[in-house]
């Protein structure tokens, strides 16, 4: 199976990520490079985050799912493709088709089977599982031997995990470095949690609406307000966003947090929104 993270290929080098390039195909083009397709030829190949693509690059990967064929940045040759083709995405790609920020054809062509993963949050059970198989990795990338109490599961399944399976992970890793003894129990979990940076911000949110009369209301409370039956989507998509924008202060990083997307996708929305 051959992995490519589409969120992470810089726009212009996705072609050549995906399809490969000759050499001369442009400065730095040395040799020519296979592209993920050719390398997976006669295999699989997995498409994580294919809701980052942007649109000019979804056209593409259409063009390749419908004919099998696709040529090498710089290259005269016709390739034909023979991969099996699995995607994954953290959004709702249908909400993206909606949002006009996904191809509508393409979303087609790639939901043949779908496999919803609940997120962690829906299955808090399986948390102690997890657990232990994560430590069990910690451990070996640390070399040392650290060992959870069984207080500590309960503990970690009171939490939300915003972040999923890596916040979990994360939690243990965190924990182990400030465990004295090698032994994590219930209050250094606690601990760990209580201070994690967005669960500070959450406290600080919620002691500055009630230490304030009159303070404008939470920004989910107040885009519930705005929803009618004469605004388009794309209407209510600026405004949301703006309120977003608002209550951040203009922090595009938090605002790609808080509607589980990236950055990229934020400054891609501003611009089609016309809110840059």
């Amino acid at each position: 199976m051959i992995k490519v993270n589409c969120g992470a290929i810089p726009e212009n080098l996705i072609d050549s990520e995906l399809f490969g390039h000759e050499k001369g195909a442009f400065t730095g083009a040395h040799v020519r490079q296979l592209g993920r397709f050719e390398v997976a030829s006669g295999a699989t190949i997995f498409l994580d985050e294919i809701g980052e693509l942007p649109l000019t690059q979804q056209s593409k990967l259409l063009r390749v799912l419908e004919s099998g064929q696709y040529r090498r940045v710089g290259g005269k040759k016709t390739c034909k493709a023979d991969v099996r083709i699995i995607c994954a995405s953290n959004r709702h790609l249908w909400e993206a088709v909606q949002a006009g920020t996904f191809r509508e054809d393409l979303y087609y062509r790639i939901a043949c089977l779908n496999i919803r993963l609940p997120s962690l949050r829906e299955r808090l059970n399986d948390v102690p599982t997890l657990a232990r198989n994560l430590i069990e990795g910690i451990n070996r990338s640390m070399r040392c031997s650290y060992h959870l109490h069984e207080g500590s599961y309960d503990q970690l399944m009171r939490y939300q995990y915003p972040g999923n399976v890596r916040e979990l992970r994360n939690i243990l890793f965190i924990a182990a470095t400030h465990s004295r003894n090698r032994e994590i129990d219930a209050e250094l979990i606690k601990h760990v949690v209580n201070n994690l940076p967005h669960c500070n911000e959450a406290d600080e949110v919620v002691a500055n609406e009630n230490s304030h009369a009159g303070a404008a209301a939470p920004v989910e409370a107040r885009t519930a307000t705005l929803v009618d039956t004469s605004s388009s989507l794309k209407d209510l998509e600026a405004e949301h966003i703006k309120q977003l924008l608002e209550h951040f202060n203009g922090n595009r990083k938090k605002v790609a947090e808080k509607l589980g997307v990236s950055e990229r996708t934020i400054y891609r929305k501003l611009k089609k929104l016309e809110l840059a």
